[in-house]
């Protein structure tokens, strides 16, 4: 097993742009285009998965399969495109194939049809089937998916004018040029559809028990998309309440969140705003709360020339969907620049605990860690009555995501051990740390 990246002339494994073969055989060409159609990259025939070199019997009857392939087996040809360089790694022969990135894309196996299997792409370490809307972002003639004329023109906007209503902002047929629900000629278009009371998108919020365990509660919003992120987010908000802190004088009061309020938001938004609406592969909007996390995932691949990391750098940003998004602007729900990341981030700068974007296929996922203290549950009631006195059971129970018994037992235990005392009485009980505990 390859143990750190020093030791070949490649990463230890296989990536975006990474992708190792023992010889040379069908899938390296599908992979071929899918580099040329993506962010290029490196095949090296003679590696087996392990990253480990294995090399292979004939390098110039692989470099000529290769470059046959690359010249007669792709529209239009990519040859220009591909080099073939002999490797020797511990004395075993490696051919390195290093595709460039393609100006005419999208490339496909010749003779067959873009949208019926012919134009493949790079989503993380595996070449996948391109979309219809990759495929036309690429062939560099499309329309949006949401400014295309809507199959459905029977549509009403009960919900979305009612919360436009509730924003103040401005709402109704005389504007729908402007926001882009209608073209011209009067025409709905596909982001009408979302907006409209037919919509049919669906946000799930799934509560799950444990990390990762038996589905408890699954609540389901329909309805217009303006409706679906209001309620979503109100759902989550009760989901998410804070624990109220005091001074040790009682003179200010603090509320401590499992989640940063605003890293929900923005995480909710951006997943609606870069949904991948209007593909074939179909999947609702879901946020998946576990003991220690939240999750939320959309289906949405990234950009071409855009990674996962691209998204930690401050201020870095993409769109999917320009004019929703300019109509959340409107409705004072997101930066009309940025796409957010950089304020979910930032409410976690005070925490060791950091969220995390990842991709798994066509599904994006930005994961929220639930800002907590580790330890037992005894070592973890310390720590808050630590940083803040005068908590109650209900208080405790909410910031550590445990049941009331277990809460209880634990208090009881810490009182006769004299760690902790009680204040008040029923209901008014409060809990603090023994002086010197």
């Amino acid at each position: 097993m390859l143990t750190h990246t020093k030791r070949y002339p490649w990463t230890p494994f296989e990536n975006e742009n990474t992708e190792f073969k023992e010889k040379w055989c069908e899938s390296a060409r599908t992979t071929l285009i899918a580099f040329a159609n993506t962010f290029g990259g490196r095949i090296y025939f003679g590696v087996n998965d392990a990253g480990e070199p294995v090399g292979i019997d004939d390098y110039d009857e692989t470099a000529r399969s290769v470059m046959n392939f690359v010249r007669n087996g792709v529209d239009p040809d990519m040859s220009a495109l591909v080099t073939v360089t002999p490797l020797v790694v511990d004395g075993k022969t490696i051919a390195e194939a290093t595709v460039s990135l393609g100006d005419d894309r999208p490339y496909s196996f010749r003779g067959k049809n873009w949208l019926f299997g012919g134009v493949f792409v790079r989503i993380g370490s595996s070449s996948m089937q391109a979309s219809r809307a990759e495929i036309m972002r690429m062939s560099g003639d499309s329309i949006p998916w949401e400014e295309r004329i809507c199959r459905n023109q029977e549509l009403t906007f009960h919900e979305a004018e009612k919360i436009c209503a509730e924003r103040g902002t401005a709402f109704g047929p005389k504007y729908f040029v402007g926001y882009g629900l209608t073209d011209t000629m009067n025409r709905f278009t596909n982001l009408a559809l979302l907006v409209s009371d037919q919509n049919p998108e669906k946000v799930n919020v799934n509560r799950f028990t444990g990390e990762g365990g038996r589905l408890e509660e699954c609540r389901e919003f329909e309805g217009s998309i303006l409706r679906q992120r209001t309620d979503a987010l109100s759902y989550l908000r009760e989901l998410n309440r804070p624990v109220m802190q005091k001074t040790i004088d009682a003179a200010e009061r603090l509320d401590q969140y499992p989640w940063p309020p605003i890293a929900v938001r923005e995480a909710l938004t951006n997943c609606l705003v870069h949904h991948e609406f209007g593909t074939d592969f179909t999947s609702p909007t879901a946020v998946n709360l576990f003991a220690d996390r939240l999750v939320f995932q959309t289906v949405s691949s990234l950009p071409f020339n855009v990674t996962v990391e691209d998204l930690y750098i401050d201020g870095f940003s993409f769109c999917r969907n320009n004019r929703l998004a300019e109509l959340f602007h409107r409705l004072g729900w997101m930066e009309k620049v940025g796409s957010g990341f950089t304020e979910i981030f930032a409410g976690y700068a005070a925490s060791v605990r950091k969220p995390s974007c990842s991709t798994t296929g066509r599904i994006f996922r930005i994961t929220l860690p639930k800002l907590t203290v580790e330890g037992t549950p005894a070592e973890r009631i310390i720590e808050l009555l630590r940083t803040t006195p005068g908590l109650g059971r209900k208080d405790l129970e909410e910031a550590l995501g445990l049941a009331k018994t277990a809460v209880a037992t634990e208090l009881r235990k810490l009182v006769e051990s004299e760690l902790v005392e009680r204040l008040g009485t029923a209901r008014s009980t409060r809990y603090r740390l023994r002086p010197g505990a």
